[in-house]
């Protein structure tokens, strides 16, 4: 590293994928990271082991050692690094995530480099997000006013124990509403009331909903 590099936060990078690590690295270093790089769980340990890293971003399944057993290892030889310094990346499509880890992150594939390094930025940087130990969760999912009717394109921006933020084509849905949600890769299919909903453009809109 240079003298520069030691100035800015260090992100390790663990994607077996090289094209796309490639990609992510590039969006990550205009961000201003410095990024070190693994293809694999056990060369990401001795990374950790070497560097002083500020977040770690890693696939579920990566070859050697997988993305939890690395999560596991790292807590155990770096406790500084609070469990909301790691984003979890994943294309599995039946992969069932219980809401109980309520303080780990995670992002779909296929990855917008720009969103990762988003991502990162709130991972690095203290968040209200974060204190309310909300999960980062990007995800397509079903939204209807009724069983079995077809609702708004819609995809989840974060969950907690509580409820749930989803953004959605079309005008705020009103305050109290019930509506049909379902997000498949967390098991979750009920019914949810309308906490509150505002206008993100003029095409889109994104809405509370409280599982309570």
């Amino acid at each position: 590293m240079t003298r520069n590099d030691t100035e800015r936060p260090a992100v390790l990078l663990v994607e077996p994928d090289e094209p796309l690590r490639r990609r992510l690295v590039e969006a990550l270093a205009r961000r201003g990271f410095t990024v070190l790089e693994a293809s694999g769980g056990l060369d990401a340990l001795r990374l950790m082991r070497e560097c002083a890293v500020e977040a770690v971003v890693t696939e579920v399944d990566t070859p050697g050692m997988d993305g939890m057993t690395l999560y596991l290892n790292a807590r155990r030889e770096c406790p500084r690094l609070a469990k909301e310094k790691f984003i979890f990346t994943t294309g599995a499509e039946n992969r069932v995530y219980p809401l109980s880890l309520s303080s780990l992150n995670y992002l779909k594939k296929p990855l917008n480099p720009e969103t990762l390094a988003n991502t990162v930025a709130e991972a690095v940087s203290p968040s209200e997000r974060r204190r309310n130990k909300r999960t980062l969760w990007r995800e397509d999912c079903h939204l209807s006013s009724a069983p079995g009717e077809r609702g708004p394109v819609a995809s989840t921006v974060d969950v907690s124990k509580c409820g749930l933020r989803v953004r959605h084509m079309g005008a705020p849905i009103g305050a109290d509403a019930r509506v049909e949600v379902e997000v498949r890769s967390l098991g979750l299919k009920k019914t949810a009331r309308v906490a509150w909903s505002s206008p993100l453009n003029e095409a889109e809109s994104v809405t509370g909903l409280s599982l309570k």
